[in-house]
Parts: structure tokens; sequence; C-alpha cells
């Protein structure tokens, strides 16, 4: 795939801030986190394929790339974004 991941995650943003009042449960079931908006800044692609990685921050999206072979790896990597 030579665009990467790029159009589905912007179609899926879409999807999002189309629905009325969505809110996100930021784990306190609080639901204090409504969505406004979705940009590369708030997004974050994890994935098995370097290329689509390789595409995503070169486009200025966050990206991990998730080792099939260590999934409890995923985890650290998620720890240590900024």
């Amino acid at each position: 795939m030579r665009n990467g991941k790029q159009e589905h995650m912007a179609s899926a943003a879409e999807e999002l801030m189309s629905r009325p009042g969505f809110e996100a449960d930021c784990g306190g079931g609080t639901n204090d986190g409504v969505i406004e908006d979705v940009r590369k800044d708030t997004t974050l692609l994890i994935d098995d394929d370097p290329n689509n990685i390789r595409l995503c921050l070169r486009d200025g999206t966050r990206a991990i790339w998730f080792n099939p072979k260590e999934p409890l790896g995923l985890l650290d990597c998620i720890m240590r974004l900024k």
C-alpha cells in the first residue's frame, strides 16, 4: 500500500467528528473526554507494517510499530510517548 493508512485514518476521524455528542470515556467513568477535534497530533497509529509507520511519521502523525513476535512490548512503546 503506497499511501499507508492515512486515508483510512482520515475516514475514521470524519466518522467520529460527524457523530453529535460523541463522548469518550477516559477510563474514570465520568465521560469527561468529549472529542471536539481529531487531528494528527491527537492520533496514534499502531501497525505491524513498518512502511505504514514510516509514511505516517513522515506525514506528521504519531505511530508505533506493533511487533507481532513481541506483543507485550507494545505497552512499553505507548508509555514512552510524549
